[in-house]
């Protein structure tokens, strides 16, 4: 199965104030993301280097689309150092002319006119490659009445593959090369673990997030412990917790909006609206009983369904649709969910 692949930005043509590349690094509800200048013009395309945390096999890529800020064309490459090993190891940020790129292929993106600017499009790339850097070319963007400036943005980067062994695979860097864009309805679920999908880690709040991983072990060792009931009613918790954790995440977001708007008191609302829904949902659910943190607990192991499914603390408000960055919302006067929107002053 592959895994996350960690990287750092280490190259961008231009980003804008508060939406540098190193965004690109980390994944979460409230994460900014990449974006191109206002300031620079028509210098495309728009260049993102990554360094990944060791040299990796390549199986799988995600990208995370802005809702209006999109690039036309998006190309992959992969590269590898071309300086000796010596020399790289004392350079803490390899320059880059010492870096040999290979275009891996493109995608296409939609302009979004259909969805009203409302959604993000999340691309898919299955490859087959070694290397020890990625390089991302962002074309022309698509024209809306959203984007004045003519900009392009990313919203977050997932990597997916296996570290190599330098010694042993060095030689075979990129004699294997393989590219197709797949969706997600197509490609195999065992290739990586729904939690390392974009899907999961950019709309699910980050402490529940960590709930569902520990669910999803105690649920593998009550299959091995055959302890069925157990293991079903962990499932059935996981499934709604998902949904929950993209309502806090919400509510987190919109908490964020408010204090960077020095809107305090919708803040504190929504401060106290997160943790009070948080405290309901955990005790609804039993979570503390379900990780059975001092060992086996013997109520787990009785047949019937948990407390919370039917609606319980989930009440009606379903899962979240699209999360909007902060100042990518329109104005307090506007809907700050799904409105799409210039950026404002904040």
């Amino acid at each position: 199965m592959l895994e996350q692949i960690k990287f750092r930005i280490i190259h961008v043509s231009s980003e804008e104030v508060g939406y540098a590349g190193s965004e690109l690094e980390r994944h979460g509800p409230t994460v900014n993301g990449w974006k191109s200048s206002k300031n620079a013009g028509v210098a495309y395309p728009m260049e993102v280097i990554l360094q990944l945390e060791s040299r990796s096999r390549l199986g799988h890529m995600q990208l995370l689309t802005h809702q209006y800020l999109i690039p036309e064309t998006i190309e992959l490459y992969i590269g590898e150092s071309i300086t000796e090993k010596n020399e790289a190891m004392n350079n803490q940020m390899e320059s880059l002319d010492k870096i040999k790129f290979i275009l891996l292929g493109h995608v296409q993106t939609s302009t979004n006119l259909n969805t009203g600017f409302k959604v993000r499009e999340l691309k898919s790339v299955s490859m087959e490659c070694s290397g020890t850097f990625m390089k991302i070319l962002l074309y022309q963007n698509h024209a809306n009445k959203y984007n004045p400036y003519n900009q392009v943005s990313l919203v977050a980067i997932n990597v997916l593959g296996e570290k190599l062994d330098e010694e042993n695979e060095m030689s075979r860097s990129m004699s294997r090369i393989s590219f197709q864009e797949t969706t997600q309805s197509d490609r195999d679920r065992n290739l990586f673990s729904p939690y390392d999908d974009l899907a999961f880690t950019m709309y699910v709040d980050n402490e529940v997030q960590e709930l569902i991983k520990k669910m999803d072990l105690k649920k593998q060792e009550a299959v091995l412990d055959e302890r069925f009931d157990f293991a079903s009613k962990l499932k059935a918790t996981i499934e709604h917790l998902r949904k929950a954790g993209e309502v806090l995440a919400k509510y987190q977001l919109e908490k964020q909006i408010a204090a960077a708007r020095e809107d305090f008191q919708r803040a504190k609302e929504k401060k106290i609206q997160m943790d009070s829904y948080r405290e309901n949902l955990y005790k609804s659910f039993r979570i503390k009983e379900l990780l059975e943190p001092n060992g086996r607990l013997a109520e787990n192991d009785i047949p019937g369904k948990i407390n919370g499914l039917g609606g319980g603390v989930l009440g009606n408000n379903g899962t979240m649709g699209m999360t909007r960055s902060l100042t990518d919302l329109p104005p307090p006067t506007v809907s700050t969910v799904s409105t799409p929107g210039t950026s404002n002053s904040l």
